[in-house]
């Protein structure tokens, strides 16, 4: 009743405030600022808080009383009010009048979002965790008729970049933390019923796929399995009680469950996740009490059809193969993805999304996909997506992650602000007097992108973009701009190295270009004193990219990738142990089978350059899906009695050696058969590496021609087999010695 009496003296007062004239200002300043906060005793550490921050802006002192009356003046009121919320789903509102500022909350969570937000429309950032950015007192200025609610655009919302690691980030920007809000997270089949346990005893457990039984997966109708799975469910829950959501979600693979039960109902669902909701459902039923989430992910991504998911279950899509380039409402190759997303809310009011927003593969490449942000987010708005979760670089500081993770902070909460006015304030605010050069530089990339308008991948690289907005072209241009942001920042030492992390993302540009070139113009290897080597300082700018890295955190370069140290030993070893003498080098020839036209960029003339490539198959490698290999040289005679050549085996990539090759020689108008060599049958192996094969022949003077036909594998290998993935032979240097 007290808090009753005391709004309906707040909002009459508004009301007076309203109407009378106010011989001051119409607004608070530093000057007229109401110095004393009140508020009830269980709010009073959040009280405290405000107190210390308006503190710091206004440079004058504030103090907390938790006695209330209806004798007051003015002052900063702090309560909670469910009522005032009761028939509206906004979480807190803000009012002011000539006398008093009002911030009023459904619950203490929601209060603290307002003490945040209160502090925002004076002007106070968190552009970087734990560096709040005050403004300067003669700015403050707040309306003494201010009157708004606020409610967010999704209701969770959670970042996974460095500032999401931050507390005080977290808090600012009103986003939810993945770590405390799952009991359990992500990919969670092997947590219910770890294969690694049961498997040998219970394969009946497990997934039947490709006419046997695997361990990637569960059976979604094995009664058995199920009732393990629900043990191990009652122990999880029983160990984090509290969380938000528990997630039941196939593991990270598209092999799922074909026996003649779950067969029956993906085909009445018209989908695999057909069966995966009629499990979903079971769990859910057993729990009503409690939220959880499941992944529609890769063979799960399309909506069954005909089954309505429990009311407790909330389905997260994960639109991982979609362009990050163009936004998803206005891109053409995009059309699947909106649809999906639409059927998947028809299917379920409550519709997550996992969204990708950073190129998994090269942390530092820049990727443009920052523009499409605020329209990407909208859309998802709009479609009835209620919550997302952003992946980006996680705890790693990857390109543009100071940027990256403040805009998206920021339209989680709120998908209509201008994202131009917030990259303007964010980067004159982190770059200094480097800002132009910087606004530039990310204009520049955007429309670099945005002329050829290629599909923007998370798993591509600056080799794949080395004919897009990675080209010699455009990376001059970038060097250009970033160089004048360079000579902004001069003797400004946190701006010099804020700038120097954008050059940093060039070098690495520049150093993984370089290993595709080779010795073409720009490639890491010089005619040095009539001698292919790689320059000295070339390799010292490698060595001073990774100390940079280390001095910053940057601990690895992709997903699970190399680390800057191995990154350098990686350099060194093709720096010692690439170059050959290949007395093919410059022969002139032909692929009777075309390549992958992904894998041929540098032509034919790849095979034969006296390099070995090293173990990264988008550098130095052509490759060739499903069909085999047959490559013709016009070798007019050349004196050479051993051919050689190089494999690539990168199983978990499904790259495999080749069951055979065949030799045959062009003499007399024909084709003559000289040798067919085997190699030996696959093993299960996911260590990256070049297989070489030497094959010694005679006479090999006496042909015009020869013709190298590889047999490729006729499918992939039961321990890989995926459906629809296709067994791709990789081939390096074909040498002549």
């Amino acid at each position: 009743m007290f808090l009753k009496t005391i709004f309906s003296l707040f909002f009459i007062l508004f009301l007076i405030s309203k109407g009378k004239s106010e011989s001051d200002s119409l607004y608070f300043s530093s000057k007229n600022f109401p110095s004393k906060i009140y508020t009830l005793p269980q709010h009073k550490a959040l009280a405290e808080e405000l107190k210390n921050y308006l503190e710091l802006i206004l440079e004058k002192p504030f103090t907390v009383s938790t006695k209330l009356s209806n004798n007051y003046s003015n002052g900063i009121f702090l309560f909670t009010e469910p009522e005032l919320f009761y028939q509206r789903e906004d979480y807190f509102a803000i009012f002011s009048n000539a006398y008093t500022i009002s911030l009023i909350a459904k619950d203490p969570e929601k209060l603290e979002y307002a003490i945040y937000t209160f502090l925002e429309e004076l002007g106070m950032r968190m552009f970087i965790p734990d560096q709040p950015y005050y403004p300067k007192k003669a700015e403050i200025k707040f309306s003494k008729n201010f009157k708004k609610f606020y409610l967010p655009s999704f209701e969770y919302r959670a970042i996974l970049y460095p500032g999401a690691y931050s507390e005080s980030f977290r808090k600012w920007h009103k986003l939810d933390w993945h770590e405390d809000d799952f009991g359990i997270w992500g990919h969670s089949f092997d947590k219910l019923v770890p294969p690694k346990k049961y498997f040998q005893s219970h394969p009946d457990y497990f997934a039947f796929y490709e006419e046997e039984r695997r361990a990637e997966s569960l059976c979604m109708t094995n009664e058995d399995g199920f009732s393990l799975a629900s043990d191990s469910l009652d122990s999880l829950i029983q160990i984090n009680p509290n969380a938000k959501f528990y997630s039941i979600s196939q593991n990270d693979d598209v092999v799922f469950c074909e026996c003649e039960k779950c067969h029956q109902l993906n085909s009445e669902h018209r989908s695999p996740a057909g069966s995966l909701y009629h499990y979903l459902n079971k769990h859910a039923i057993n729990h009503p009490e409690k939220d959880f989430i499941s992944l529609a992910y890769l063979h799960t991504a399309e909506p069954p059809k005909g089954i309505s998911p429990e009311p407790n279950l909330i389905s997260f899509y994960c639109p991982i193969e979609m362009n990050r380039g163009t936004s998803i409402g206005t891109d053409q190759r995009s059309g699947s993805f909106r649809s999906r997303i639409q059927t998947w809310k028809e299917l379920n009011s409550r519709l997550y999304l996992w969204d990708y927003t950073v190129q998994f593969t090269n942390y530092l490449s820049p990727f443009p996909n920052i523009h499409t942000f605020r329209d990407n987010l909208l859309f998802y708005k709009e479609n009835g997506v209620l919550g997302l979760f952003l992946q980006g670089f996680a705890d790693v500081p990857g390109d543009f992650v100071e940027l990256r993770q403040y805009l998206l902070s920021k339209l989680l909460w709120d998908t209509d602000q201008d994202v131009e006015r917030l990259t303007e304030e964010f980067v004159k605010y982190y770059y200094g007097p480097a800002y132009p050069y910087v606004l530039e530089y990310l204009k520049l990339l955007q429309k670099a992108h945005e002329s050829k308008n290629q599909f923007l991948d998370i798993y591509s690289g600056p080799v794949q973009k080395v004919n897009d907005f990675l080209s010699p072209y455009w990376m001059d241009k970038y060097d250009q701009i970033i160089f004048q942001a360079e000579n902004a920042v001069e003797g400004k030492q946190i701006f010099i190295q804020r700038v120097n992390k954008i050059r940093l993302g060039l070098e690495y540009v520049y150093f993984e270009q370089s290993k595709y070139y080779g010795k073409d113009r720009m490639g890491m290897f010089r005619l040095l004193d009539g001698k292919w080597a790689v320059p000295e300082n070339l390799t010292k700018r490698v060595e001073e990219f990774v100390k940079t890295c280390e001095e910053l955190g940057i601990y690895e370069l992709s997903e699970g990738g190399l680390s800057p140290m191995e990154y350098l030993e990686e350099w060194m070893n093709i720096t010692n142990n690439s170059l050959v003498t290949n007395k093919g080098e410059g022969l002139e020839g032909y692929w009777e089978s075309n390549p992958a036209p992904e894998y041929k960029a540098k032509g034919f003339s790849a095979l034969i350059d006296g390099l070995y490539a090293p173990n990264d198959f988008n550098i130095g490698w052509t490759g060739w899906y499903e069909n085999d290999a047959i490559i013709v040289f016009q070798t007019a005679n050349l004196e050479v009695n051993t051919i050689e050549i190089s494999f690539l085996n990168d199983q978990r990539h499904w790259i495999f050696p080749p069951k055979f090759i065949s030799i045959e020689g062009f003499i007399d108008g024909k084709w003559q058969f000289i040798k067919t060599e085997f190699l030996p049958e696959l093993e299960e192996d996911y260590t990256i590496k070049s297989v070489r094969l030497q094959l010694v022949l005679e006479n090999l003077n006496k042909f015009e021609s020869i013709k190298i036909s590889i047999r490729n594998q006729e499918r992939v290998p039961k321990w890989r087999y995926r459906r629809g993935k296709k067994p791709m032979l990789m081939i390096d240097e074909i040498l002549f010695k």
